[in-house]
């Protein structure tokens, strides 16, 4: 009776490479993944401040732009934001 070759294969002995992601890979992943993420969240925040800031500044001019309209036609600045006739 003759035995298989890798029926006393040594445990030293690597095996075959399979097509899958060893468990260190996909951890490896993880963490990489994991640390960008860390790095690039708080540049986001940033910029979504930035935006409202710049849409507030917009709000405030187009505010402005309607109190010298309404001067220029009543003499006078509105105390009132609905006499405006504009919207934000």
């Amino acid at each position: 009776m003759k035995s298989s070759p890798n029926r006393h294969r040594s445990v030293l002995q690597p095996r075959r490479r399979s097509w899958g992601f060893t468990l260190m890979e996909l951890m490896t992943v993880l963490v990489v993944i994991g640390v960008l993420t860390i790095l690039v969240l708080p540049r986001f925040g940033q910029a979504r401040r930035r935006a409202l800031k710049s849409q507030m500044q917009s709000d405030l001019r187009t505010l402005v732009n309607a109190q010298e309209a309404y001067f220029n036609r009543y003499y006078a600045y509105s105390d009132n934001v609905s006499n405006l006739n504009f919207n934000i």
